[in-house]
Parts: C-alpha cells; structure tokens; sequence
C-alpha cells in the first residue's frame, strides 16, 4: 500500500486489501469488475477517447505549426483511419535527414484491436525521427494505401527516395501506387 499512485492493482492484490482493511471477502470476479469499474471511472471509456481524437489533432496543428492531421470515417461516421505528423518532423525530414524511409506495423492489442502504421528516417547522426503514424483496423493495401497518401501530400515527390518495408505485398502495392519513383 505503501507505493501509492505508482502501484498498479490486480484482482488478487485488490482481494487481499480489501479483506485485510476492511475485512471484506472478496470472489476474483468480483474484484475485476470493481477494478474495471474504478479505471474507467478514471480513465473514461474508450469511446469517450476515441470522440476526443478530432480535439487532440486539432490541439496538435494549433500548438505544432505545420501539424497535418486526418481522420476518416465510413458511411456511419463511425472512426476508421488517422494519420498525423508533426511539423517540424515533415520539416525535419526534408531538410536533415537521408531521404530513406522505413516503414512499419504494429498490432494493437484490448478490446479495440488494429494496426498502427508508423514511417521513420534518420538524420545524419544516425537519430531515428518519426515522421508518421497512422492507425487502421488492420494491415490492407487500402490502409497502406490511404496512409501514404497523406504521408505524400506531406513529403511530395522526392528525387532519390527510398523506401524500405519488410516486403509485404499490400505494401508494396502501396508504394508502386503512392510514390512510382521511389
């Protein structure tokens, strides 16, 4: 108990408090679910989270000059796609950085799983910069697709760009379709 706001409770931690401070017997479901209840009563819903998302971009292109956001919806205007960047990241890389760009995903994982697509470059002292990130429901050649889009109206057409992926084929796709001269 001593750890206070750093300590991250678990269902058995939650059990053993409880029957030592207030001699209450607590069952393991009973225990999540007053934990599941106290976090979003902290922390909100993801729902609540994902309606704040235009808030958030719009905060970053008013406090980032030169910030590019998007978010895209379906025809329910239900969330589908986003992709940011930060100013002086897309300044960043035209300016300082080799005009190589290394290409990612990752998975999401909880409830509301996905793929966050991510572009990073190096500067020439071998810094990582991100440039990009986007997240989609999940990895296709349309969410490559719309992503490098807006990475292009970011960057444009580059003379010597180079980009490097682990070789999936909805990327690769991507690619040929987005930037033919890279």
């Amino acid at each position: 108990m001593g750890q206070g706001s750093l300590r991250v409770w678990r269902p058995k931690d939650i059990i053993s408090d409880m029957n030592m401070l207030l001699e209450i017997n607590l069952n393991y479901s009973q225990a999540w679910h007053a934990r599941e209840f106290a976090m979003r009563l902290m922390k909100g819903t993801p729902e609540e989270s994902f309606s704040k998302l235009p808030i958030y971009f719009h905060n970053l292109k008013k406090h980032n000059p030169g910030t590019v956001s998007y978010i895209q919806t379906d025809l329910e205007d239900r969330y589908e796609y986003c992709f940011f960047t930060i100013g002086c990241a897309i300044h960043d890389f035209k300016w300082f950085c080799r005009k190589v760009i290394i290409m990612d995903d990752a998975h999401l994982k909880g409830k509301y799983k996905g793929t966050i697509l991510h572009t990073i470059a190096m500067d020439g002292n071998n810094q990582i910069l991100l440039i990009g990130y986007g997240i989609c429901p999940k990895m296709t050649t349309d969410s490559w697709t719309w992503f490098l889009e807006k990475l292009h109206e970011c960057i444009g057409d580059l003379e010597g760009l180079a980009l490097v992926t682990d070789r999936v084929a909805s990327v690769s796709t991507s690619i040929q379709n987005v930037f033919p001269n890279a």
